[in-house]
Order: structure tokens, then sequence, then C-alpha cells
């Protein structure tokens, strides 16, 4: 805190002020903001991974040039995020190493599989309890991401309160 002398303005204080506050608002800001791309990064990545999942389990017929093409814009964005945000190269190497392995995985199981076209239509008719069981753990993630962004709100809402408490007595 200033105190003022014969020489302060106090037309300086609240230039000084107000240029504190506004570099304060920008850091949050770009906090939020790197919060955010590194979120959409993951679930990207998560989208991609489970998509390559389900066409392993499945058998499904997917474009692998779509999944090529949807990989290849990770990467671009995995490479942008970490020259960005170098703390999180670690974070982005283990997701792209991930779905790299999912694709490996996704090509030799093509590769490999010599099934006729009825095994296709029994295998999709009747899922393997692995495909149900991760089914029930994307509608679980699912759950969790909504319950994890209501405690956030409660969590604001209680600090809010506090500082109001604390303002009050």
């Amino acid at each position: 805190m200033k105190v003022l002398s014969s020489g302060t303005n106090l037309q300086d204080i609240v230039i000084d002020t107000a240029t504190t506050v506004t570099k304060t608002a920008t850091n949050i800001i770009n906090i939020d903001n790197n919060t955010l791309l590194q979120e959409l990064f993951c679930e990207a990545c998560s989208t991609l991974y489970n998509d390559i999942l389900n066409a392993i389990d499945h058998q499904t017929v997917i474009k692998e040039s779509d999944i090529l093409r949807r990989r290849m814009e990770i990467i671009e964005q995995g490479t942008e995020l970490s020259d960005a945000l170098p703390q999180l190269s670690n974070l982005i190497t283990s997701k792209l190493g991930t779905i790299n392995r999912a694709m490996e995985h996704l090509k030799l199981n093509r590769r490999s599989s010599v099934v006729n076209a009825e095994n296709i239509a029994k295998e999709e008719c009747e899922p393997t309890a692995i495909s149900e069981l991760r089914k029930w753990l994307q509608v679980m993630s699912e759950k969790l991401s909504v319950m994890e962004a209501k405690f956030r709100k409660v969590t604001l809402v209680r600090k809010e309160l506090d500082r109001l408490a604390a303002d009050q007595q």
C-alpha cells in the first residue's frame, strides 16, 4: 500500500492500481485459456481413442483416412500446445503415444482379420463383454464430468459465501 507523500499524486495511485488490476485480469484470462486449450486437446484425444477402440471392438467400417486425418490434426494441435505451454509436453506426448499405439493395434487387427460376413454380423448383434464394459465406463465418465462441474460451481459459491461472511464480520 502506498502512503501519500507530498509529491505523490492521487491520480498516479489510481493509474497504478488500474494497471495492476488490468495485468491481474490478463493473467487470469491467460490461465483460463490455457486450461481450456488443455481440456479441449485432452477431449479430442479421448474421442479419437474411443473411436479407434470402438472400431477395433465392433469391427466397424470406419475410413482409415478419416482416423488418420483426425490423428494428424491432433498431432498439430499437440505441437502448437506444447510450444505454447512447455509444461504440458509430457501430457501431450503421453496422449499422442496412446493414440499411436491404438492406431497400430487397429492396423494389426484389420490386417490379421480373416472373418467372413456371418461372423461380422454375429459380433455386431452380440456385443462382447469388453465393449459393454467400455460403454459403461464411457457413461460413468460422462456422469463424473457432470458431477465435477456441479462440484466446481458449489465450491465457487461456497468461496463467495465465505468471502461475504468475512466481509460482514
